[in-house]
């Protein structure tokens, strides 16, 4: 699990965003940074081999930007260049040496703001699976 937190947080600090990790329900309690990432902790969903194969974990997080009451057209703008950074996390993800492998990403907007900062965001879900060896 804390590969994959790990390397979501070496992501955002490479690409100046903050970083934030927990339950999406505390970040309304936090003192937040735009741009950011907040990632919920992974679900393990899977695990192959007995004592060394994969773990599949579901990773959740958000990608959020300050809202300057954009216009309708300028948020989708926003949600785009969110989508944008969504799919090239993805892509590191895919390529770090200790992470096996990364699919079915989903990227869904925010229909409405998750904090009271009113900031504009995007949902972003996949799977990704990490290298384990239980050691005796």
């Amino acid at each position: 699990m804390g590969i994959l937190t790990n390397a979501v947080r070496d992501f955002a600090g490479a690409n100046e965003l903050a970083f934030r990790c927990g339950f999406a329900e505390q970040m309304t309690e936090s003192p937040l940074e735009f741009p950011m990432i907040w990632a919920e902790p992974p679900v393990l969903c899977g695990k192959k081999g007995r004592n060394e194969g994969t773990l599949r974990y579901k990773i959740r997080l958000h990608i959020l930007q300050r809202n300057e009451n954009y216009s309708p057209l300028f948020q989708e703008r926003i949600w785009e260049g969110l989508e944008k950074t969504a799919l090239r996390l993805y892509e590191a993800l895919a390529v770090h040496p200790k992470i096996a492998s990364t699919e079915n990403i989903t990227c869904t907007p925010a229909r409405s703001a998750l904090t009271n900062y009113g900031e504009l965001s995007v949902c972003v879900t996949f799977e990704a699976e990490i290298l384990y060896c239980e050691s005796f």
